[in-house]
């Protein structure tokens, strides 16, 4: 009768120490991703930008701008200065030139704590500012969830590393280094979306398109009287030119027209020397 209260009473305690560890194993998990998601936030320098109150989230930042300027290369030496005071960097460029405009594409990259200041200072008296949007995206759930995915799954994948020095026959061995390729493929592309969406969080993007009208041309306004007149003027002489340069790529049929007409004359003098 004394048996069954202390298994019981066992029993009991493997269970309490089994959940006491479950939530340690919790808690333990938690830290490390608290830890995580505060790693790589530099520090700022007072006076230099103004921390915003959503800086503990993870957000994902863009903006597309739209500039017109009168001075393209004045312009793009101040987008460089701004890029060195801001610690962004331009990831990628496009220019373009037509009869009417000059236009720079700039794909900005600058850390998220600078991303207004930047904005903020890319019209000026130089520059009028056309268009600007702005575009939020919180991925902290996300970041979160990934990491706990992760771990699960780095986990079982040192699980079945330990069953594969257990395994007794070759098939075994197969299988179960399949399942820990398939979980290393896993693991491989949880992280490289922790990577993307770690530095997507870190520096946001800006999307700034720069114009410089030329000919006095303005991106809001048509152009003039005089400014239709003089490209109705090179239209037409263009027009006149292609016409031109279209006959004499034809001068074969002119040669065989001319020969053709040349034969049919004669052939009806004779006819009429004949009849006469």
């Amino acid at each position: 009768m004394l048996a069954l209260p202390l298994v019981l009473f066992a029993c009991n305690n493997g269970n309490e120490h089994e959940d006491k560890l479950a939530v340690d194993e919790q808690k333990t998990a938690a830290v490390a991703v608290s830890d995580s998601t505060t790693q790589g936030a530099s520090p700022v320098s007072p006076g230099m930008a103004t921390v915003p109150a959503d800086a503990d989230k993870k957000i994902i930042k863009d903006a597309e701008v739209k500039i017109e300027t009168n001075n393209l290369v004045a312009y793009s030496q101040k987008i460089g200065n701004l890029t060195k005071k801001y610690g962004a960097y331009i990831a990628k460029e496009e220019n373009t030139e037509t009869d009417e405009e000059q236009e720079a594409l700039l794909l900005i990259k600058v850390p998220v704590v600078y991303f207004e200041d930047l904005l903020n200072e890319l019209p000026g008296t130089d520059a009028k500012q056309l268009e600007r949007s702005i575009t939020s995206e919180e991925v902290s759930g996300q970041i979160v969830d990934t990491k706990a995915r992760l771990l699960t799954k780095k986990q079982t994948r040192d699980k079945y590393l330990e069953f594969l020095k257990q395994a007794k026959t070759t098939e075994d061995a197969l299988k179960i280094q399949r399942e820990v390729n398939d979980l290393q493929e896993e693991i491989e592309s949880a992280e490289s979306r922790l990577g993307y969406l770690a530095n997507q969080t870190r520096y946001s993007t800006i999307n700034l398109a720069v114009i410089a009208p030329k000919n006095g041309y303005s991106y809001n306004d048509k152009p003039g009287f005089g400014i239709k007149m003089i490209n109705a003027l090179a239209n037409g002489a263009s027009w006149c030119a292609d016409i031109f340069i279209g006959l004499l790529s034809i001068w074969p049929l002119w040669l065989g027209g001319i020969g053709l007409g040349i034969l049919i004359r004669r052939m009806q003098e004779h006819r009429k020397l004949k009849n006469g």
